[in-house]
């Protein structure tokens, strides 16, 4: 996986990374409702899947607001859509996170189905 954005992204690539070692069924920005969530997964009973939304701020003051974006990304763009109508899945966690150098912030959402 080449990521252009530099330093920039790098996180996401870590993150990436983490996910394909414990995950089979990770993706990286998967086509999804109208648009591409950066890194989704189902747990191995495939009953909770997982969309994360990053970000990145220019200053850590703007980190909580940042991953609050990404989560109103997550239903804005109805990225939630294809797990409501899988028929093993019963939760789903969206995540927000926002990162500026050593200063990261998660927002989180569990919807239920």
């Amino acid at each position: 996986m080449f990521i252009k954005r530099g330093k920039k992204k790098r996180f996401f690539y870590l993150v990436f990374l983490f996910l394909k070692d414990m995950h089979k069924g990770y993706a990286s920005n998967a086509e999804l409702g109208n648009g591409y969530a950066d890194i989704t997964f189902k747990n191995k009973r495939k009953d909770l899947a997982v969309i994360i939304e990053i970000k990145h701020a220019n200053d850590e003051f703007q980190n909580q607001a940042k991953a609050t974006e990404a989560l109103e990304q997550i239903e804005k763009n109805k990225y939630v859509l294809n797990y409501k109508n899988d028929g093993y899945v019963t939760k789903i966690f969206c995540y927000g996170i926002c990162f500026n150098k050593k200063s990261c912030y998660v927002a989180f959402k569990e919807i239920q189905k």
